[in-house]
């Protein structure tokens, strides 16, 4: 290969690295239709998605038949605006989660724009876009369930057909093993914010923290999607916490008391 050649080729394989890296980024997406009240579309309604938590902000325009959807966003709690001239301005919830659709159909009342009209939350309901067997595990259900170890691998066995069994004490990181479906844990594939923390050579985790630090825990067990990791046996993509407008903290202790313990040394 000329020095030439190598140089054109360098440019190319970080433009094919940033593309495949973006793409196991593990977002959401929110999409609806705009309509009137008699259910007449509404176009170039204008829509703007902000995260409650970190003021991310997306505007966009619904299309000529009133559809709009805005991709790659980050999970959480957000809020869809809808303002069209001549209409009360509409705001809805939504909760956008990893690897899903959330549906937020807005449905606008005749008035002035400077009313606004509050309706129900939206979640993310079933895909039917979708043909993939996966199952998303919430900040909520993370933060009400206790863990006893405090690895956030054990959050697997929540999902249907997964099994959690201990690891061996030899290897820190690895003190849980995950099998998908009956499938060998050591290839399951376990990806953090897009990035594979997998250990290559021995299977399972090459890296172990606490729950605490888990947004979304999204388990896929069929039918990946592009965004997955290459796998044979299933796949696991864990979003960590970002940083909000607001102060929070959280503190535990673990006590046991040996009175209780069938070995007294304990």
């Amino acid at each position: 290969m000329s020095t030439a050649t190598r140089w054109y080729a360098v440019p190319l394989f970080l433009i094919v690295l940033c593309v495949c890296t973006h793409a196991q980024t593990p977002t959401g997406q929110v999409s609806g239709t705009v309509f009137d009240e008699s259910g007449a579309l509404i176009p170039n309604a204008g829509i703007t998605v902000v995260n409650t938590e970190t003021g991310l902000t997306r505007q966009l325009k619904s299309d000529t038949v009133g559809v709009y959807s805005t991709a790659a966003l980050p999970p959480g709690k957000y809020e869809v605006r809808a303002k069209v001239q001549g209409f009360r301005a509409l705001v809805r919830q939504a909760t956008v989660e990893a690897g899903t659709t959330t549906t937020v159909d807005l449905h606008m009342q005749v008035g002035q724009p400077s009313e606004t009209v509050t309706v129900e939350s939206a979640t993310a309901q079933i895909a039917y876009e979708s043909h993939a067997v996966e199952g998303v595990i919430t900040r909520q259900q993370i933060q009400d369930l206790p863990l006893n170890g405090r690895s956030f691998i054990q959050l697997a066995a929540l999902e249907p057909g997964v099994t959690v069994s201990p690891g061996t004490t030899s290897q820190y990181n690895a003190l849980f093993t995950v099998s998908i479906l009956g499938g060998d844990s050591g290839r399951t594939a376990i990806n953090v914010d897009g990035g594979t923390i997998r250990n290559e050579i021995e299977g399972d985790t090459q890296m172990n923290f606490s729950q605490e630090m888990v947004q979304e825990f999204q388990v896929s067990s069929a039918n990946f999607d592009l965004s997955t990791d290459i796998t044979s046996v299933g796949s696991i993509n864990v979003v960590t916490r970002q940083g909000g407008n607001d102060f929070h903290g959280s503190a535990y202790f673990f006590f046991r008391d040996h009175n209780m313990a069938a070995y007294p040394a304990l």
